[in-house]
């Protein structure tokens, strides 16, 4: 029933019990009992009506504010998700929050959500709330051959609501064994693939209403996507990183042909030439045989330098001074040089610039270590 409804019902109802009262009162009492024998009962007859009545409305009103209030706490726990989503792309931080705000809104002390691998049917739990050591242990890698009733939640792409547990032979014998009275368990789906499960139990028994299965399902459909998305990512950034070791592998392969490889071409066609040397100019034997030894030497360097390549590691360093303090490391390693670092913390920047700026000054020692005399 809506507002608008129950504010007709208070005005039209009492008025007409009013105008009925009236007239049973004018046509039967007035001629049978008199003033104010029939006044007074036609007032016991409206107090009684009207507490009945009252009671009635405000009893409809207080169920509309609690659904009201069930209805902001669904979109605050929505609101929390999708703050969530926006915040971070860490999936376990994500589910993390869903998992909590569901279990808030809906009143209930445990849960997990698990993830689904299609390939091997099994699902893995990535988070949980309050379940006990021995269920977590038994149901952390679940096959689904082995278990009924997520098996067909998988497969149906629906939801399974059990306020009873006890006699639903779908359930595995050890939840019911802890004491699980009431269960949901909803797919978590994106594009109508299933990614995952949601599942909720409490030890005491429960009734799950439409609007508490509607936010399960509203937050299932979040989730699912964010699993997507997530999954997503990662590729994304397994094929990036695939990229640039292939691209470092080319820039490399160039460096050695263009670099060590003609060095040591030249070097070779030098000490050929020292055999007729020899012959006709002894003298210059030594001096070509010392040119080649510094070319040779400066070959040497320049292997180490493709072995130590002077890329920081900035998955290991902190921050973009971190970056910076490997990459000065590695060179005064490779170049036998003096290098100091003046540099202060920037805040802000994300890991790709981090590395970008890394790679910049690594690429700016390199060509000085190149040219110094």
């Amino acid at each position: 029933m809506n507002l608008r409804r129950l504010k007709w019902i208070a005005i039209i109802v009492p008025l007409g019990f009013l105008i009925l009262l009236e007239v049973v009162r004018y046509l039967y009492l007035e001629p049978l009992l008199p003033y104010p024998t029939g006044h007074l009962l036609a007032i016991a007859v409206m107090i009684p009506a009207v507490y009945l009545f009252s009671h009635s409305i405000f009893t409809i009103i207080t169920r509309m504010e609690q659904e009201v209030l069930r209805h902001n706490r669904h979109l605050a726990a929505m609101n929390q998700i999708l703050t969530a989503v926006s915040r971070s792309l860490e999936l376990d931080e994500i589910l993390q929050v869903a998992l909590d705000q569901v279990l808030e809104v809906m009143q209930i002390e445990m849960g997990a959500i698990a993830l689904l691998d299609a390939e091997k049917e099994e699902l893995k739990i990535a988070v949980n709330r309050g379940l006990p050591p021995e269920i977590y242990l038994h149901v952390k890698c679940l096959k689904l051959a082995d278990a009924p009733l997520e098996w067909e939640v998988v497969r149906s792409g629906k939801p399974a609501v059990i306020e009873n547990l006890m006699e639903d032979p779908r359930v595995l014998d050890i939840a019911k064994q802890a004491g699980f009275q009431s269960l949901v368990c909803l797919p978590l789906k994106s594009k109508g693939v299933v990614q995952g499960l949601l599942g909720i139990a409490s030890c005491q028994k429960r009734s799950f209403s439409q609007s508490d299965v509607d936010l399960l399902m509203a937050t299932g459909s979040q989730i699912g996507m964010t699993i997507e998305n997530a999954r997503l990512f990662a590729e994304a950034r397994k094929q990036s990183e695939r990229l640039r070791i292939l691209q470092e592998r080319e820039r490399i392969a160039m460096d050695l042909h263009d670099g060590v490889i003609q060095s040591l071409y030249a070097v070779g066609l030098s000490l050929e030439s020292c055999a007729e040397t020899a012959r006709e100019a002894p003298e210059e034997v030594t001096r070509k045989i010392d040119r080649a030894v510094d070319d040779l030497n400066g070959v040497i360097k320049d292997i180490r330098n493709y072995i130590f390549d002077l890329r920081p590691n900035p998955m290991g360093a902190e921050g973009i001074k971190g970056a910076l303090e490997e990459t000065v490391k590695a060179f005064r390693v490779n170049s036998l040089l003096e290098a100091e670092l003046s540099a202060e913390e920037v805040e802000g920047l994300g890991q790709e610039e981090i590395v970008q700026l890394a790679h910049i000054a690594q690429e700016a020692l390199a060509n000085i270590m190149k040219h110094a005399r």
